[in-house]
């Protein structure tokens, strides 16, 4: 980077790109033409990192895929219980987690694109399949700014099956007493999820989550 600028930070939000021909030319060069196309952005500093993104599928080798557990919770990429050739998140959450015991799925830079929700149609819905260990467990739904905190909704769903996959659907116009409603003017970009939320002594357990 020149001079004067900053490091690259995942958590700010890049949405103009500019470019400078002859940057640093004097007045006076003569006329020119620049012919140009197909700007990509390559994360990691050029490394060939690209950003996480939507839908987390823990199978681009290309994704440097991370995450930040809190509470007593473990996350990792492992392999599907069904079909060991399908990378998916496993969490491990021990008899000796915090109620709250969660992880932020896209680490601490967030996604690289924030997820356009509103109240509108299935803009405000979003999925998840999980393999849990038993039935009737809360998995608690949070997405906020990674930036902000202040700026997040939260919405649970609860498992109904045991040792299989199943498709949660998180209902973000129905969310969670004390949490704000969606607000198309915040920035969503931290998906963070809670297994079995508000249980503590249960033994340990292993949830798989992918898409």
């Amino acid at each position: 980077i020149f001079p004067g600028t900053q490091v690259l930070n995942p958590a700010f939000t890049f949405n103009k790109a500019s470019v400078f021909f002859n940057f640093g030319a004097t007045a006076g060069v003569g006329d020119a033409t620049y012919l140009w196309d197909d700007i990509e952005f390559i994360g990691g500093g050029g490394g060939g990192v690209m950003p996480i993104e939507l839908p987390l599928t823990f199978d681009d080798a290309a994704v440097a895929y991370s995450f930040i557990d809190f509470g007593g919770a473990a996350t990792s990429v492992g392999a599907d219980p069904v079909d060991p050739a399908n990378n998916v998140a496993v969490t491990f959450r021990p008899n000796s987690a915090e109620f709250f015991a969660g992880t932020l799925m896209a680490g601490a830079g967030g996604l690289g694109t924030p997820i356009p929700l509103s109240a509108t149609g299935d803009s405000a819905t979003m999925t998840v399949r999980v393999y849990a260990p038993d039935t009737g467990l809360i998995v608690r739904f949070k997405i906020e700014n990674i930036s902000n905190p202040g700026e997040f909704i939260e919405t649970d769903a609860v498992t109904s099956v045991a040792n299989a996959w199943e498709t949660l659907t998180f209902d973000f116009n129905n969310p969670n007493v004390g949490s704000p409603a969606i607000n198309p003017a915040w920035t969503y970009n931290s998906p963070i999820l809670f297994f079995n939320f508000n249980a503590t002594g249960v033994g340990d357990q292993t949830f798989y989550s992918d898409d």
